[in-house]
């Protein structure tokens, strides 16, 4: 028998690709100029030492390293220019915007998109703020940020390039300042002043959005499926069909990315072949193409590095070049983050390129399944020797490990940042990535030809509609599925070295010697990251200030115990925020005051998470509130514990809680009748909770002498207590709630002293925001912990 030719699918060895080096410089420049300490003189400084460097040592081999130090000063540079953030200054809380209303007026920067289903009647649009004025005086203000826009009947929708005032409040969102306003509040002045070829690309996809509605009008669960496949309107997406394609690890399919962009290249590719246009030619429609396309969906991060990447490909035939695809990937992160550095920390950013490279990565076993099919070259034309069957069965096996690659890249980060790890994403994609293409190609279909004949749109129309209604209820079975989704706490370091690195050195290396000494030392690595967890376990509190209430969250050795969730009313947002923080299960919910203000939220959080244990206050026997809440507890298998005044410790794990002597507060407090909760770790934290500090006499009252944390209550003279109590037990923060009286403490007395309130050990909280606090711990006996840091983060309102 002849020998069989080796058709290597695999790029030659040894290439070089330039690309990616200076691509990461820059991606490491960028990372280092988010730290506060590196300063635009320092940067300006370390690209000099470099450049000259480079030029003296100009014929050495290794004179590209100063290169690549350029590039990544030069990142870093570009970084420091944009970060400096105008909300702080601007809202900040001294400055009283962040918790009152506000007037602003500025310019819409975006394309509105309107809500459905269960977020009707609202918009979100990007605006920029030229003028505010919190207390009547006009000021100018150059900001950026966020508009959530109620709509109301008869309300006017804003649009691109026009100017308008609004008069709501200025919140502190995941992405930067949020102004939450309606349309009663708001005010339009003028309009074009925006960008002329911006503001027709934004008509045009209005005018697709109502293309793809013809035939759909009494379905807009369908509706809002295909504007969130194909334009980018995601905001029209039901609430329960994106929590369903979350949890189960197919939410790319919304993400305007390579599927999406391969589609629409694809379709006029085709259109040219028909043409006859030669391949050398297509560059110069498919571009400006795709660039149209992009900004049309709203010029997301995986839109982009798709566009680029499908450009480098058109671009090959013109060059004489093949196109390499980890250049192009490197390419398109360079010019993203050259034009948006704070990409670089944003999760699509980082899911869309992890996704890419992961896949890139596995192209060795990807394209294994294509030797199985591969005609044999000593057969006869038309005798391939491979039947139909096996080809779809090749087909699938690549499908497969595509589904598997993307999974392995994107499951850290989709733990870290959503809280949820979903091995169900890897068969489901089998079924929903070819379903969805083909609704894809019938959705563009119908906005090239919806617009010259409505019938052949209603057709196209119903078709996608029929393909993604099935795709989402074949997403809501997996759902259910056992197993399938788990949610998690996060992703920890010790299993991500080993988990990227051994995959990663088994694909590029093979199975040789070096990489089998490679993964032992990863495995190694990752088994020493988990010692160093276990050896210094973290703590967290986490802070926030309600309407009359203060909610707590400690979580010591991966456990939580949540104290005063708040109101009724909050309750899906403390599940929310729960989430959010990645806890899933308390060990213990503590009640300190039984009164609707405080635990209002408890029957609804017992039914909806796990809780081991619930704590009640002493002589709440009276309280109707409570005893719903105990019936809940009994019916949910809660463990029902009631603290006493002079009682032993409860037991939370590694959380103890106890009553202190000083338990009532004055009615001016935000806790009218608490007691003062005293929360003890086994790595030796202790936070206290207390309704008021003038409650407390001496330190014989309190029966402290050092506290880690202690969260105040809001009455009126805490803050005249405080310098006594800072005198009396030593404390390394305070957290103390901004009384909402006029005058800060109801003019009673004269106000602290302006050396107290600079005291950095006090931070106060104003309604609707919260603080979290991280600590390093040490194992062992008389432990006293490490240093507590603190942070804001995002603005929680009531």
């Amino acid at each position: 028998m002849p020998p069989r030719v080796n058709q290597s699918v695999s790029s030659p060895a040894g290439i070089r690709r330039p690309m990616i080096s200076v691509a990461l410089g820059f991606v490491i420049g960028t990372a280092l100029g988010y730290h506060p300490g590196v300063s635009a003189a320092l940067v300006a400084a370390g690209a000099t030492a470099c450049w000259l460097i480079s030029l003296a040592f100009l014929r050495r081999s290794w004179s590209s390293l100063p290169v690549l130090g350029c590039v990544m000063f030069l990142g870093a540079w570009n970084c420091v220019l944009r970060r400096a953030d105008p909300f702080p200054a601007a809202s900040g809380r001294g400055a009283g915007l962040g918790s009152g209303l506000i007037r602003v007026e500025g310019i819409v920067t975006g394309d509105t998109d309107c809500g459905l289903g269960g977020r009707g009647g609202r918009a979100g649009f990007p605006f920029r703020v030229e003028r505010v004025s919190a207390g009547g005086k006009w000021e100018s203000l150059r900001l950026g940020l966020w508009v959530w826009y109620s709509l109301q009947a008869g309300a006017v929708v804003p649009s691109y390039g026009e100017r308008w005032q609004f008069t709501g409040r200025l919140k502190a969102g995941r992405h930067g300042p949020v102004l939450y306003t309606s349309g009663r509040y708001a005010r339009r002045l003028g309009e074009g002043e925006g960008n002329p070829l911006l503001a027709a690309c934004y008509a045009l996809r209005r005018r697709g959005w109502e293309v793809l509605s013809r035939g759909l009008e009494r379905r807009p669960e369908e509706r809002g499926l295909l504007g969130a496949l194909l334009l980018g309107y995601r905001n029209r997406l039901e609430p329960t069909l994106q929590r369903a394609f979350a949890v189960t690890g197919t939410m790319h399919v919304f993400a305007i990315s390579g599927l999406h962009v391969g589609v629409v290249a694809a379709l006029l590719g085709g259109v040219l072949r028909l043409s006859g246009v030669s391949r050398e030619k297509w560059v110069l429609v498919l571009v400006p193409a795709l660039l149209f396309y992009t900004v049309i969906t709203g010029t997301r991060a995986s839109a982009v590095r798709a566009s680029v990447m499908a450009a480098c490909f058109a671009l090959g035939p013109i060059v004489r070049r093949r196109s390499d695809p980890p250049s192009a990937l490197a390419l398109a992160a360079l010019l993203i983050l050259a034009a948006a550095p704070r990409q670089l920390v944003e999760p699509g950013f980082q899911l869309s390129f992890a996704v890419v490279a992961g896949i890139l990565l596995w192209s060795r076993w990807v394209s294994w399944p294509a030797a199985l099919v591969t005609p044999d070259p000593w057969l006869p034309r038309g005798r391939s020797g491979r039947s139909a069957t096996r080809r779809v069965a090749v087909g699938t096996l690549r499908l497969l490990l595509v589904s598997m690659a993307a999974w392995w890249a994107s499951a850290p980060l989709a733990a870290n940042y959503f809280h949820i790890f979903s091995p169900i994403a890897v068969p489901a994609n089998l079924i929903l990535v070819p379903t969805v293409s083909l609704a894809v190609f019938s959705g563009a279909l119908s906005l090239v030809l919806g617009g010259l004949w409505e019938g052949i749109a209603v057709l196209l129309n119903r078709f996608s509609g029929v393909l993604i209604s099935t795709a989402a209820h074949f997403v809501e079975l997996l759902r259910q599925v056992p197993a399938g989704h788990v949610q998690v706490g996060g992703f920890p370091l010790w299993l991500a070295v080993p988990w990227y690195g051994v995959v990663a050195v088994a694909a590029a290396g093979g199975w040789s010697r070096r990489t089998r000494w490679a993964i032992l030392a990863l495995v190694l690595v990752g088994l020493v990251l988990a010692g160093w967890e276990w050896w210094r376990p973290g703590e967290q509190l986490l802070v926030w200030r309600g309407r009359g209430h203060v909610g707590v969250l400690l979580r010591s050795g991966g456990q939580a115990v949540l104290v005063d969730p708040g109101p009724r009313r909050v309750a899906g947002r403390v599940l929310r925020l729960l989430r959010r923080v990645g806890v899933f299960r308390l060990k213990a919910l503590v009640i300190t005051t039984a009164d609707e203000i405080h635990c209002g939220a408890c029957s609804r959080l017992v039914q909806e998470i796990p809780v081991e244990q619930l704590w009640c206050p002493p002589g709440a026997t009276q309280s109707r509130l409570l005893a719903r809440v105990l019936c809940k507890a009994h019916e949910q298998g809660v463990r029902v514990q009631r603290m006493r005044r002079a009682g032993r410790p409860l037991e939370a794990g590694r959380v103890r809680g106890r009553i202190l002597p000083a338990t009532d507060a004055p009615s001016g407090s935000a806790a009218p009748g608490g007691v003062a909760l005293l929360l003890e770790t086994g790595f030796g934290g202790r936070v206290l909770v207390v309704p008021s500090l003038a409650a407390g006499g001496d330190e014989t009252t309190w029966g402290l002498q050092r506290v880690g944390v202690v969260v105040v209550g809001g009455a009126e003279d805490d803050l005249l207590a405080l310098p006594g109590f800072l005198r009396r037990i030593a404390v390394t923060r305070i957290i103390y709630c901004i009384p909402t009286a006029a005058g800060g403490w109801g003019g009673r007395g004269e106000p602290p002293a302006p050396a107290m309130l600079a005291d950095g050990r006090l931070h106060g909280l104003a309604t609707g925001e919260r603080m979290l606090l991280r600590r390093r711990t040490k194992r062992g006996p008389n432990c006293q912990g490490g240093d507590l840091t603190w942070k804001w983060i995002t603005v929680y309102s009531d």
